[in-house]
């Protein structure tokens, strides 16, 4: 019996593209928007976001560790009550 891939290679190379377009160095809105259009009209947003963080977990070696996720915890925590600070300030 075969596994059913959930991404496709068309999955991947948005992927790469949207990372590449969202450098932070030099980003590139209209590229992001143009992937993110294709992702929406194949019906493939959530695989978009999934084929970014596959891209994540196959370049960083120690995200998928339990201090890795400890780590992204932290950060969407620490994110997270900023937003609620910043939320007060306005």
């Amino acid at each position: 019996m075969s596994e059913r891939r959930i991404l496709n290679d068309g999955d991947y190379r948005r992927a790469g593209q949207f990372l590449r377009y969202a450098n932070p160095e030099r980003t590139d809105v209209p590229g992001m928007n143009a992937v993110l259009a294709e992702a929406h009209a194949e019906g493939r947003l959530t695989h978009l976001v999934l084929s970014v963080a596959a891209h994540a977990y196959a370049w960083s070696p120690t995200i998928g560790t339990p201090e890795g996720q400890n780590a992204l915890a932290n950060i969407a925590i620490e994110r997270y009550e900023l937003e609620k600070e910043n939320e007060t300030d306005e």
